[in-house]
C-alpha cells in the first residue's frame, strides 16, 4: 500500500513531480458569459466562437443523430439554438477543461464514464437546487458548473501518473468494498478530490467550486459555509448508485436543513435514471475523433 501524502503536501509533491497544466485562456471570460441570465444564441454563439475546436465539436454535435436535426446545422448560431443553453455550456466547459489532458496512456480510464457521470451530477445538482426554498437555492448555472467539475482531479491523475492511476481504477472496478478514492488512497497517496482542489487554487477559480471539488466526499467540511459542496457529493452518490444498478438512492441525512422531502429527492433519482442513456450518448459524440 503507498503510504498517504501528509495533508497540504498534495501542492509540493504535484509542483515537484510534474508542472500544473495553466487555465484553458479565455475559460474564466467564457465561464462569466455563459453563467448570464441575459444571452441569445448570437452572444452565446460570439463567446464560443473564441474556441474554434470547441466550436466545430457543437457543430458536429447539432448536426449528429443525438441532436436529430429537420435541416443541416451550418453555423455556431444555427447550432446554440439546436443544442440550447444546458448543452453548449456543459460541451463547452467540458471540452475546454479537457484539453490540457492527456488521458489515453491510462488504460483504465474511460472517458465516456468520466463525462457522462459529471455531466449527469451537473444536472442533478441543479434540479436539486431548484427544489430547494428560493430565499436559500443555490445560483443553479453555479451549481451545474460545479457538478461538471467536481471530479476533475482525476484527469490529472489519468495524465500525470497513468500506471497507477490505472491500476487503482481497475480495484475499484474489480472489488465492490473498495470505492475509486479508497482505491486512489492506496495506489498513488492521494485521490482526485485532493488533487482537484490543488488544481482548482492553481486556476484561482471561484473558493465555491473549489470547495466542492475538495471536499464533496467529505462529510466533515462545513456545510454551512458551503452547501453547494454537500448537494454535489449528494448527487454524486446519486450517480454512482445509478451506475451500480441501484433501485433506490442512497439516503441523504441533510434534508431538513434544505428543507427537502424525500419524494422530491426520488424525482431527482429518476430523472437522472431517465437521463442515463441520453448522456452516455452526448459524452461519446463529445469527443469522438469521427
Amino acid at each position: 500500500m503507498t503510504k498517504a501524502i501528509p495533508k497540504g503536501s498534495v501542492e509540493q509533491l504535484i509542483s515537484k513531480e510534474t508542472q500544473l497544466p495553466g487555465l484553458p485562456p479565455g475559460l474564466p471570460q467564457l465561464l462569466k458569459t455563459l453563467a448570464s441570465d441575459h444571452i441569445n444564441n448570437k452572444k452565446l454563439a460570439e463567446a464560443v466562437a473564441y474556441f474554434p475546436s470547441v466550436a466545430a465539436r457543437l457543430i458536429f454535435l447539432a448536426n449528429s443523430a443525438w441532436a436529430a436535426p429537420r435541416i443541416p446545422i451550418e453555423n455556431l448560431e444555427m447550432a446554440c439554438a439546436r443544442l440550447g443553453m444546458s448543452v453548449v455550456r456543459s460541451v463547452s466547459i467540458a471540452l475546454c477543461v479537457a484539453k490540457p489532458f492527456n488521458t489515453n496512456r491510462c488504460s483504465a480510464f474511460e472517458g465516456e464514464r468520466f463525462w457522462s457521470s459529471a455531466l449527469l451530477v451537473a444536472d442533478g445538482a441543479a434540479w436539486v437546487a431548484s427544489i430547494i426554498p428560493a430565499a436559500n437555492a443555490p445560483d443553479p448555472k453555479a451549481i451545474h458548473t460545479t457538478g461538471l467539475l467536481h471530479n476533475l482531479g482525476l484527469l490529472w491523475l489519468a495524465d500525470t501518473w497513468p500506471r497507477t492511476t490505472s491500476e487503482a481504477l481497475k480495484s475499484a472496478a474489480t472489488d465492490d468494498s473498495l470505492s475509486t478514492l479508497e482505491a486512489l488512497r492506496e495506489k498513488t497517496g492521494t485521490d482526485y478530490c485532493e488533487v482537484g482542489g490543488v488544481l482548482g487554487r492553481a486556476w484561482k477559480l471561484p473558493d465555491k467550486l473549489v470547495n466542492a471539488m475538495e471536499f464533496h466526499s467529505n462529510s466533515h467540511h462545513v456545510m454551512t459555509e458551503f452547501p453547494n459542496t454537500t448537494l454535489v457529493g449528494y448527487v454524486a452518490k446519486m450517480v454512482s448508485a445509478l451506475y451500480w444498478g441501484e433501485d433506490e438512492r442512497p439516503p441523504f441525512l441533510d434534508e431538513e436543513y434544505f428543507d427537502f422531502t424525500s419524494s422530491s429527492l426520488d424525482d431527482v433519482y429518476l430523472k437522472l435514471a431517465d437521463k442515463m442513456d441520453e448522456n452516455r450518448e452526448l459524452a461519446k459524440i463529445m469527443f469522438s475523433t469521427s
